[in-house]
């Protein structure tokens, strides 16, 4: 299931130190009493003295699991199968926010169960072909998606279309969490199935749930599955925040006025990241021959991997790469860039805070 908008780097609803603390706090996937002491750790022990329950899942007892109210550990690397156990309890008792995932998600949109491809509006012959298509429950009927039919669609069911079966997204997410069972999610994490119903009835129930998480999950294979398991945890249940509202403070960086068109001078064009594979194989909307690459593996964390591979590179007339270390992108690049790294060098560092802190350099570079 995929969220409709995008949410604060790594803090899901919202960084909990910048609103209202929330009654509970689930910290999964990082440790910021080693990682980040200043930046996120001293409110996490703000957030409890103000009265937040936090929760700790991690495979280790680390220092910020001995400062939790309660502390889940699992076995390493079996987080997807703890989120979707949770999940599993979360739809077999209700408690999922249906307005929510039919608002924010794409929970209602139709999937080919022939081809695992989402339902194009040319499939209902419709002039708009590219949109996507859902159930609607009043018209009993296939419907392109719109804003004004978007609170009308169904989220389960299986249809025959023209002859496609065809099922909603969270159809298919309760078809993949009914196959874990407290019984099976206990045998797979480790965790007890009581703790794992007293946990999803709590996310389920409470309205004010912060999750906290970050890169831990990413020291493990398929990590990035359990960051989708958290942030599907998190969506079912609409605790993600979806209003500019919210009360977030700005970080010390900002690049919008870098963003910004100069008076009398050529507006600054940005393109979208799903945009730059055509651009570059098929020149559409403009031909693009050479790209800089910087602070991204982009063969490992962009989507479809053999058509980088395959199309997209040998597009490319030249490609640079900035890196700390040889990676699978680095590997086709006609020119590597070697960077330091925060050992080699001095520097003020800002990051989505709203502060700088002093980043003292402790050897020469290497290169």
């Amino acid at each position: 299931i995929i969220l409709g908008h995008q949410f604060p780097y790594m803090y899901l609803h919202g960084e909990f130190w910048q609103r209202k603390y929330p009654d509970l706090l689930v910290i999964w996937g990082t440790n910021p009493a080693e990682s980040m002491p200043l930046q996120n750790m001293r409110k996490v022990l703000d957030a409890k003295d103000y009265g937040t329950q936090v929760i700790v899942i991690d495979p280790r007892f680390t220092v910020t699991a001995s400062k939790a109210d309660e502390y889940i550990g699992l076995k390493p690397a079996t987080d997807s199968a703890l989120a979707l156990g949770i999940m599993n309890i979360i739809f077999h008792n209700n408690l999922h926010n249906r307005d929510f995932i039919l608002e924010h998600t794409n929970g209602s949109y139709l999937v080919r169960t022939d081809t695992g491809k989402m339902l194009r509006g040319k499939d209902i012959e419709s002039k708009k072909v590219d949109a996507y298509v859902i159930w609607h429950e009043p018209s009993n009927s296939p419907n392109v998606l719109s804003r004004t039919n978007v609170k009308e669609a169904n989220l389960t069911g299986t249809y025959n279309i023209n002859g496609i079966e065809c099922r909603p997204v969270f159809q298919l997410l309760m078809d993949l969490a009914n196959e874990y069972t407290p019984e099976k999610t206990e045998i797979i994490t480790g965790v007890d199935k009581e703790l794992i119903t007293r946990l999803a009835k709590r996310i389920g129930k409470s309205k004010k749930i912060n999750f906290l998480t970050h890169m831990g999950f990413t020291r493990t294979y398929h990590g990035d599955i359990s960051l989708r398991g958290v942030i599907s945890v998190a969506a079912i249940t609409g605790n993600v925040t979806t209003s500019v509202n919210s009360g977030y403070i700005p970080g010390i960086l900002n690049w919008n006025p870098f963003l910004k068109a100069i008076p009398d001078k050529p507006s600054f064009h940005r393109m979208g990241i799903l945009n730059l594979y055509d651009a570059v194989i098929s020149g559409n909307p403009y031909p693009i021959k050479a790209l800089w690459f910087a602070f991204i593996n982009f063969l490992n964390q962009c989507a479809n991997s053999n058509k980088i591979i395959e199309k997209f590179y040998p597009s490319l007339e030249f490609i640079v790469q900035t890196e700390l270390f040889m990676t699978p992108s680095a590997r086709y690049a006609d020119l590597i860039l070697p960077v330091c790294s925060f050992l080699e060098f001095s520097d003020f560092l800002a990051q989505p805070y709203p502060y700088a802190q002093l980043q003292q350099k402790v050897i020469e570079p290497l290169y």
